[in-house]
């Protein structure tokens, strides 16, 4: 359960919350303002912002926190760095990405 962030991190996993659109953009926006170099147009659904161009996801989980997720073979696999900020939890999954590929 640590992996996954607690409890929390468990619901985020296993039962995704529809948010409202408008958070999900604006959270979007805000990861735009200080990311650098490409990664693709972010593309939002449900619970979740996915960047494909950079192999990571961020969900927004029943708590309030944004959960930063990496692509593996057969799907995503959550990672170390749960934010109460998108950009907090995209920065964590950027870099976890970089060491699951490096």
């Amino acid at each position: 359960m640590t992996r996954l962030r607690g409890v929390n991190g468990v619901l985020t996993t296993l039962y995704p919350v529809t948010v409202a659109p408008d958070i999900l953009r604006k959270a979007a926006e805000s990861i735009e303002n200080v990311r650098s170099g490409p990664g693709g147009t972010p593309h939002l659904e449900a619970n979740c912002i996915t960047y494909d161009g950079q192999n990571v996801q961020l969900r927004h989980g029943c708590d309030g926190r944004w959960y930063p997720y990496t692509r593996l073979a057969n799907g995503w696999a959550p990672a170390p760095g749960h934010s109460s900020t998108p950009e907090g939890a995209y920065f964590a999954a950027v870099k976890r990405s970089r060491k699951r590929l490096g």
